[in-house]
């Protein structure tokens, strides 16, 4: 960092001051922090806010970007933080989501065109929590379906491998059509969830574990998943119970799934009866440092794709895999700073000699 001398330091809380000009080139508007070692551009807020990059994952025609739509709309109008969450986005990147996703979707009922390749769409929102006055800096990053089917394009999206949380999208519509009649024309032949897992797993296990001594957070059991069923209003129509949830906002409290477990197993249970290798599954799921599963709709409504839209979105539930993920941040977080304060504390003398045996003695 340069001297502060430069003044690129903010007088208050020590926030990098961007739109000062450089003092080499004297350009202004260009600055951006970057580590110095790699080089990667970095968030303005760095070393302010909890950094947590959630990666979507889901193969062409899955929902991706219309479930990014669908939680920022949830976020900024539906106010599914209540009380107790804040969202703040700058105005650059909440005029890209107007652009982009909002205002064709929501307004102009318009389907949002599937992510071309070459065009990462990125996007950035802080969460401040009310009690705790956490601050927690989401990035979410949007990919092709085309590119998360290829392995070697999927190798090559370094943020893929280094995402805290992930959320996998299930189409209902990937999976082997029944006979349903008219509704078997609305199925597709694109990869189903346990492919793009699978796909995802061999791109971990490829990359370097270690740069020096540090070892780099790259194994799935560093990573917490989200398994979300998307267009679930195929499964249970809008009047079901399940589209209400109770006490209202209450899921917000932390540790909220603990008290959803049955809706986890439904959707965990609905997947499995519809994957091919079930087991297979379960053992790369296994594999992650926990697992949770949503029904979610984009939509609020059965909608047959590529049709136009009928009315207007209203989703469901879809801001829940995100809150979880979060939850499960911090419950992580907790449970290392509890462990660091065992570890320092002196270990109690022991009051009488203890007997000397081969075997440890846990």
């Amino acid at each position: 960092m340069l001297p502060d001398r430069e003044r690129l330091w903010a007088s208050k809380r020590r926030r990098l001051a961007l739109d000062r000009p450089c003092p080499y080139c004297d350009q202004a508007g260009r600055l951006a922090p970057a580590c110095p070692v790699c080089w990667h551009p970095l968030d303005p807020e760095v070393g302010l806010v909890e950094d947590r990059m959630i990666a979507i994952l889901g193969a062409r025609q899955a929902g991706k970007t219309h479930f990014l739509a669908a939680l920022l709309h949830q976020l900024f109008e539906g106010r599914v933080g209540g009380d107790a969450w804040s969202v703040e986005m700058e105005p650059e990147m909440r005029s890209i989501a107007e652009r982009e996703l909002l205002r064709p979707l929501f307004r102009d009922l318009r389907e949002l065109p599937a992510t071309e390749l070459g065009s990462q769409l990125s996007l950035r929102l802080v969460l401040s929590h009310r009690d705790d006055r956490r601050r927690v800096l989401l990035r979410f990053q949007d990919l092709p379906g085309e590119a998360i089917a290829d392995l070697e394009r999927l190798a090559r999206a370094d943020f893929l491998r280094y995402a805290s949380g992930v959320v996998l999208l299930a189409d209902p519509l990937a999976f082997e059509a029944p006979d349903k009649g008219q509704r078997r024309s609305w199925y597709h032949d694109e990869p189903d969830c346990q492919e793009i897992l699978e796909s995802y797993r061999r791109v971990l296990d490829a990359a370097p574990r270690r740069r020096g001594h540090e070892e780099l957070p790259l194994l799935p059991a560093q990573k917490f998943l989200a398994v979300a069923v998307t267009k679930a209003d195929l499964l249970r129509p809008r009047g079901h119970r399940f589209w209400q949830p109770p006490n209202g906002g209450a899921h917000l409290a932390p540790g909220f799934w603990h008290a959803r477990g049955a809706d986890d197993e439904a959707a965990a249970a609905w997947l499995r009866s519809q994957l091919r290798d079930p087991h297979a599954f379960d053992g790369v799921t296994g594999l992650f440092a926990d697992v949770s599963y949503f029904l979610v709709s984009n939509y609020g409504y059965v909608h047959k794709p590529h049709a136009g839209l009928r009315k207007r979105p209203d989703p469901l539930r879809v801001h829940e895999p995100v809150f979880a993920l979060l939850d499960r941040f911090e419950s992580a977080g907790a449970r290392r700073a509890g462990a660091g304060r065992r570890r320092a504390l002196p270990a109690p003398a022991p009051r009488r000699p203890l007997p000397v045996s081969d075997e440890d003695v846990l």
